[in-house]
């Protein structure tokens, strides 16, 4: 059944569409894409960064309007149906030349993307464009593969072209989606380093955790608070350190090379590591020099009452 139950205006009250009426081959643990069974996320080649950004899609960009995508996202401009972008009728293909021509300035009303890793191929087998990855939790609308044949239906698509459509779909994962803002849409670089970063901050919160876990065993069995109050001053300068590197470094990397490079998750690390590592001992210093033992004592007797363990 499909968890997001009835998708206000689609058409049909079909409960495997979500499967894609296919549910040995299918499955769709959130009722929003319907992936392959054989396809445990949507971007089986960076598992890691798919494990912490599940909800997706990729787009491959014409390499001259990718500058113009990272400033404005992809708007939504213009009433034509996801059947008229989806099958790329007249209509759907004057807006598609327009948008090429104005540099991405005129919009489109529908933006296609693909569910499948590392996005979707041409009839060739080759990839057309710089790929960009959406975040479909950000995005204003998004319209999956049910919602594209039921506009398609309503519309009048002769079935022939929407039974080659709903075939190409395993081929293609194509959904489309419009209003994406700008912060939503990341380079394949940012996407990994997203991925790897989100990664990190779990596991830097497993070791504060434990770290926070010891310190407060001492302060507990010598009843002193230095060593809790000391190592929770340590763990916020280390984790505002290594936020503030990260983002200095992004900063300083915009309208570079390197942003779309592949060293630049690397990069990016690197500068959360190294201000993480001034945030930690600076913040050690500070619990050291300006903190005095008797002002921790003084707390450590307001929250426990002063009492020997």
């Amino acid at each position: 059944m499909d968890s997001i139950g009835w998708v206000r205006g689609s058409a049909s009250m079909d409960l495997y569409s979500a499967f894609r009426n296919d549910g040995v081959n299918y499955f769709d643990a959130d009722g929003r894409l319907g992936r392959p069974a054989n396809q445990s996320s949507s971007f089986g080649p960076y598992v890691l960064p798919y494990l912490m950004n599940p909800d997706f899609g990729v787009r491959y960009e014409n390499p001259s309007l990718v500058s113009s995508v990272l400033q404005m996202g992809y708007p939504g401009r213009g009433n034509l149906s996801p059947a008229d972008v989806a099958f790329n009728t007249l209509a759907g293909q004057r807006e598609a030349a327009l948008y090429d021509q104005t540099l991405g300035i005129s919009g489109r009303s529908w933006y296609p993307a693909s569910t499948l890793p590392g996005g979707a191929t041409t009839p060739d087998g080759s990839f057309n464009g710089k790929p960009l990855y959406l975040d479909l939790n950000q995005a204003g609308e998004v319209r999956t593969f049910d919602q594209i044949v039921d506009s398609a239906q309503r519309q009048g698509i002769p079935s022939a072209l929407i039974q080659s459509y709903q075939n190409s779909i395993p081929n293609e994962g194509e959904l489309l989606v419009r209003d994406v803002p700008a912060g939503a849409v990341l380079t394949k670089s940012a996407f990994v380093a997203n991925g790897i970063a989100q990664a990190g901050t779990a596991v830097g919160v497993a070791l504060t955790v434990g770290r926070m876990y010891e310190a407060g065993q001492e302060s507990y069995q010598t009843g002193n608070a230095t060593p809790v109050i000391s190592q929770g001053i340590r763990e916020t300068g280390g984790w505002v350190g290594a936020f503030a590197g990260a983002k200095l470094t992004a900063a300083t990397l915009v309208g570079t090379t390197w942003e779309t490079g592949p060293a630049y998750p690397f990069i990016v690390i690197g500068g959360s590591v190294f201000g993480g590592t001034i945030g930690y001992f600076g913040g050690g210093s500070i619990a050291n020099t300006v903190v005095s033992e008797s002002f921790l004592n003084y707390m450590w007797d307001g929250l426990f009452g002063g009492d020997d363990p």
